[in-house]
């Protein structure tokens, strides 16, 4: 059956988050003396894997992504063997830095341009909040292209729950089987939007290993829009 619908994941498929991640740490070594001589690559890993185990927390509403973005700054200063004092400051220029920093996927936006040219209802799945991942559709020229914004924090589950892309499908007027989902992430995107019944293309930029054999079609990059709207509507 034709695609005629198509769930986007947002962040590191169709915006470069961790790229940006990438910048922030290395912004952040001559920020603050604590990093100085830290590898740039390896304080990204931890920043974004401190963040990580706090999200699920944003997610439930225990605490505001800016706390999160604290304790996360009051850890990485601790693992470095700093006080930290510093721990809120750094969190309030991360926010202002990570929107300075901002850039879609090459080739993102051209995208979804092309699948909403060839008639696609499109949406967004994310395990983000609203206002965070709607301030990037705005900021970098996507909302209007999306007639669903479809995010864990509003709805208390997370990919890969197959309920969470049940409620994109609902909000798109399409079946499962009229649906294709692309993402970068294999546990969430790739095995939830199976879980719910949907095609999965893996966006797999950095050429991971998938968890498990089975197969799937895969993108590495949107350089060729056309070649990677074929693959992503089969």
């Amino acid at each position: 059956m034709p695609a005629r619908a198509v769930l986007f994941d947002l962040d590191d498929t169709l915006l470069d988050h961790s790229g940006i991640q990438h910048r922030l740490a290395t912004q952040v070594r001559r920020r603050h003396a604590a990093f100085a001589t830290a590898d740039a690559g390896a304080l990204a890993a931890l920043s974004m894997r401190l963040l990580d185990e706090l999200w699920p927390r944003v997610l439930a509403g225990e605490i505001t992504l800016h706390e999160a973005r604290t304790v996360r700054y009051r850890r990485l200063l601790q693992a470095f063997g700093a006080a930290d004092d510093d721990a809120e400051s750094l969190a309030h220029w991360h926010a202002e830095a990570y929107i300075d920093a901002e850039t879609l996927v090459p080739g993102a936006l051209a995208l979804v341009q092309a699948a909403r040219a060839r008639g696609l209802r499109l949406a967004i799945v994310s395990n983000n909040t609203r206002a965070e991942q709607q301030r990037k559709l705005d900021r970098h020229g996507l909302a209007p292209h999306f007639e669903a914004l479809v995010v864990a924090a509003d709805h208390g589950i997370a990919k890969p729950d197959p309920r969470l892309f049940h409620i994109a499908l609902e909000a798109l007027e399409v079946d499962a089987m009229e649906a294709v989902m692309i993402g970068d992430s294999w546990p969430l995107d790739v095995l939830g939007a199976r879980a719910a019944g949907i095609r999965a293309v893996w966006f797999n930029r950095f050429r991971a290993t998938p968890d498990d054999p089975a197969p799937v079609a895969q993108l590495c990059h949107f350089d060729d829009v056309d070649a990677a709207l074929a693959t992503i509507v089969g």
